[in-house]
């Protein structure tokens, strides 16, 4: 009895002390997360997948509860459901169930009596609190911050084998390289290395903990309105190799024939909206709906981002205010030439490009890359966040 009550101790002692260097660091919040003694993207840490702390509560995709999308059988499962009442999410198993309402922002049991939790959207997907989700389904919840490899989200049900010191040991050297090649790719990210024909200016390569570089040069943001095809897979490839994100817009009708496409952007990290026509409010809202049903039944994930072409008096106000993140680019780079780009880029310093999928801007985006990255500048992801104004 003495020796638990000595390693429940050491272990808060050790929680306790991690803590603060997770708060002092200025590295972002980086979170692994596990089922039962199985890693959730065992390749490599996706910033799409990874759970989210809100206001001190941990979150994660309600993906972690289906096996078709982890493997991992927790026996819970779910179903979702679009109605004039708002999106619901529904989790279950024999022991009851939990109806999140996304729109209402509220959460009923099987009995129809409210919960005190709500779900979130993060990246596209429906985001529910792990702990309270864990303790309704009882489910085991841990919260295990390591002190340089960010910290272990695990949920573990009857099946799992370890228990959390001997799978996190035998864990620590795999979190720990994981860890470092995700902030390593953050990095690379704002400040890419190609393989330029100008000698680069020499600059120390970046430490597994150091925090982006300030730059001087524009903050390039991007968006690609995919609405031909000729240029897509070549504008991932040329994406790819940089380390860079974007932001992609589909219109509704087109997801079915681009799949393929759609899946590539969100398993690379990228962020999917959704392009509509703006005649009227029902027109855009119908168009929206349809999106984002396809959406889920392709990749199990819905988004709030959109794109709204020739918006009609009211529309963005009305979409806005019910929580849709529109995108409004400041740099129309479509068919123009990079220096073009790249002077407005500078002038507007925050630059919010848009481009489309044709094979001439497929042809010149890494050559835009290039300039961006001579010209001290960073070229950064597309967040909810960003499209907040």
């Amino acid at each position: 009895m003495r020796r638990k009550w000595f390693c429940a101790l050491l272990a808060l002692v050790l929680v306790a002390a991690a803590l603060p260097l997770a708060a002092a660091s200025g590295t972002p919040a980086v979170y692994h997360l596990a089922l039962n003694d199985k890693f959730v993207d065992e390749d490599g840490l996706v910033a799409a997948n990874m759970p989210v702390a809100v206001n001190g509560t941990v979150y994660v995709p309600y993906t972690t509860f289906d096996r078709y999308s982890t493997g991992v059988d927790l026996g819970v499962s779910y179903t979702d459901s679009q109605s004039e009442e708002g999106y619901v999410l529904t989790l279950y198993n024999l022991n009851g169930s939990l109806s999140f309402n996304v729109d209402q922002q509220t959460c009923l049991n099987q009995a129809g009596e409210p919960e005190d939790m709500r779900a979130i959207i993060r990246n596209g997907k429906v985001y529910v609190p792990a702990s309270s989700v864990c303790q309704f389904f009882r489910l085991q919840y841990s919260y295990i911050p390591t002190r340089t490899a960010g910290v272990l989200i695990r949920i573990k049900s009857s099946s799992a084998v370890l228990n959390d010191v001997v799978f996190q040991q035998t864990s620590a050297s795999f979190m720990q390289n994981r860890y470092n090649q995700f902030i390593q790719s953050l990095n690379a990210a704002a400040t890419p290395s190609p393989t330029p024909t100008a000698r680069p200016a020499a600059t120390p390569a970046p430490s597994a903990t150091q925090a982006p570089e300030e730059t001087d040069g524009p903050t390039v943001r991007l968006a690609f309105r995919c609405t031909t095809g000729e240029g897509t897979d070549r504008i991932l490839d040329t994406l790819e190799s940089w380390g860079a994100k974007a932001l992609f817009l589909f219109r509704p009708e087109d997801l079915e024939a681009r799949e393929e496409q759609l899946l590539r952007a969100l398993g690379e990290g990228h962020t999917v909206g959704l392009l509509v026509e703006g005649g009227s409010l029902e027109e855009a809202r119908q168009a929206l709906a349809q999106g984002n049903e396809t959406l889920r039944r392709l990749s199990w994930t819905r988004t709030w981002m959109a794109c709204v072409d020739d918006p009609a008096a009211g529309v963005t106000s009305a979409l806005r205010e019910e929580g849709w993140k529109l995108w409004s680019g400041n740099v129309d780079g479509r068919g123009e030439s990079v220096e073009w780009i790249m002077t407005r880029a500078q002038r507007r310093g925050s630059a919010r490009v848009t481009l489309d999928d044709s094979g001439t801007s497929a042809g010149s985006l890494g050559p835009l890359l290039a300039r961006v990255r001579a010209e001290n500048g960073a070229l950064r992801p597309v967040y909810e966040s960003d499209l907040d104004e």
